[in-house]
C-alpha cells in the first residue's frame, strides 16, 4: 500500500512527541502547504492539528489545485497570508520558488520520451522567457520572502540537459549571480 504525503505527515507528527525526548521536536518539522492542504486556511488548520510551527511554501493551495507560486503571487495576497501565519503562531521554514525549473537556452534537453516538435518549441519558448526574466523573478521572490520572514529560498539548476557536466560551469555562474543578489537582499 502506498501512503500519501499527508498520511506520512500524520505518522511523523505522531512520532514528534517521541522525538521531543531526544531533542528533535515538532518545532523542527515543517510541512509543504500544497501537499497537505487544499487552501491556505486548511494549511494552517493542518499545522495546528499536528502541533507544527512551520510551513514550507511552494504552490499556493487553492481548492485542491495549484493556485500559482508564492514567488510571483500578488503582494497583497502574500501579505494577507503572512498575517494569517503570524496570527496563528506559524512561520515559514523554507520557500520553494520554482525559479530556473526550466530549459537552459543553448542546451539540448535530455528528454525521457520523444517530444513532439510543438512540445519542444513550447518548452524552449518558456525557458527562454524565464531565463531572460530570471533576475526580475528572483527580485519578486526576494520581496515576498521578506514579507513572509523567510531566509531560505530554493531555486533549481534548470531541467536536465543532454550533457549536464558540460553545463556545470555556466549553471554555477548563473547561480552565483543570483546568490549574490540574494545575499545583498539579506
Amino acid at each position: 500500500m502506498l501512503w500519501s504525503r499527508r498520511e506520512w505527515m500524520t505518522v511523523l507528527a505522531a512520532a514528534g512527541a517521541a522525538w521531543g525526548r531526544t531533542g528533535i521536536g515538532l518545532d523542527r518539522i515543517s510541512v509543504i502547504t500544497d501537499e497537505s492542504a487544499v487552501s491556505e486556511a486548511d494549511s494552517i488548520r493542518f499545522a495546528q492539528h499536528y502541533g507544527l510551527k512551520w510551513l514550507e511554501l511552494r504552490s499556493i493551495p487553492k481548492d485542491g489545485r495549484g493556485g500559482g507560486s508564492y514567488a510571483t503571487a500578488p503582494l497583497k495576497d502574500v501579505r494577507a497570508y503572512a498575517r494569517m501565519l503570524s496570527d496563528n503562531g506559524l512561520g515559514v521554514s523554507f520557500f520553494n520558488t520554482g525559479l530556473l525549473k526550466t530549459w537552459l537556452p543553448g542546451t539540448e534537453l535530455h528528454w525521457r520520451r520523444n517530444p513532439s516538435a510543438e512540445q519542444k518549441a513550447r518548452t524552449e519558448s518558456r525557458g527562454r522567457e524565464e531565463y531572460e526574466r530570471r533576475l526580475e523573478l528572483l527580485d519578486m521572490a526576494l520581496e515576498r520572502a521578506d514579507i513572509l520572514q523567510v531566509k531560505t529560498l530554493r531555486v533549481f539548476a534548470f531541467l536536465r540537459p543532454h550533457t549536464p557536466e558540460a553545463e556545470f560551469p555556466r549553471i554555477a555562474e548563473i547561480l552565483a549571480e543570483m546568490g549574490e543578489r540574494a545575499r545583498k537582499a539579506g
